[in-house]
Parts: C-alpha cells; structure tokens; sequence
C-alpha cells in the first residue's frame, strides 16, 4: 500500500518567491499583505495571489485571514497550522 497521497507537499520555491522571501527578510517582515507581495514581485494582484495560495500550499506561509499572510519559519517543519506572532496579529 503506497502512502504516496498522504505525503505533504514539499517545501520548495521558485524564483518568484525566493524573491518574495528576501525582500520581506530584508525589510524584517514576517507577515505581509497582498498588495506588498504584488509590488514586490511585480505581479498583477491576481497572479500575486495565485503565488502566494500555492506557496501557502507548500507550508511556506500561512494564511492569516483576507490578503494577509505570516512567512512560515523554515524550522517550523512540517506543520501546516502556524499563526506567529500572536501580539503582531492582534495589532
């Protein structure tokens, strides 16, 4: 019996969103909206959001709520529910 379908998917990224990633790292950035992705990448918010529910997907962010994502830590593992900073939230 494969267990093949249970597997989650895997962490990886792509071009757009490794630059995605560097670019909130280096303004210190963990959790972001829509818009900031959009101008970041260059991608019309539509494709922006395409980007970010696949990378959300792959564990590497969590969807806050409406246009609002925190960046999943790498060490999180394989976690898929993850809200970070619960006071950055709040505000």
């Amino acid at each position: 019996m494969s267990l093949e379908h249970n597997r989650p998917p895997e962490r990886t990224i792509g071009s757009q969103m490794a630059r995605l990633l560097a670019a909130l790292s280096d303004q210190s950035k963990t959790m972001f909206s829509l818009k900031d992705a959009a101008a970041i990448t260059g991608l019309r918010p539509g494709s922006a959001g395409t980007l970010l529910h696949k990378a959300a997907k792959r564990g590497l962010l969590s969807h806050v709520k409406r246009d609002l994502f925190v960046v999943v830590p790498s060490d999180f593992g394989s976690g898929r529910d993850y809200a970070g900073n619960p006071f950055l939230i709040a505000r």
